[in-house]
């Protein structure tokens, strides 16, 4: 995309509603994603999304050992039962 730092970049997230542009990630970089579906069985559902991403980490026994290292932030994150869409 126009704002991504480098060549080729893939976008492959978006959301036109709340973003003007595409989750992307460049080549030579790895990441590992999570995804999520959260919302009531009545409720709106919505996707959350977490990245674990390095600009370093260039294989996937680095991410391996990262991803360990990040497992406690990970673990904190609480969703609210409330989602308010604005």
């Amino acid at each position: 995309g126009p704002g991504c730092p480098a060549d080729p970049c893939v976008g492959f997230l978006k959301d036109p509603r709340h973003w003007s542009h595409q989750f992307a990630i460049a080549r030579g970089w790895i990441a590992r994603f999570y995804f999520g579906t959260i919302g009531g069985l009545s409720d709106t559902k919505h996707a959350f999304v977490v990245e674990i991403e390095a600009q370093a980490i260039s294989d996937s026994a680095a991410l391996d050992a990262f991803t360990t290292r990040s497992l406690p932030i990970l673990n904190s994150v609480g969703i609210p039962e409330v989602i308010v869409d604005n």
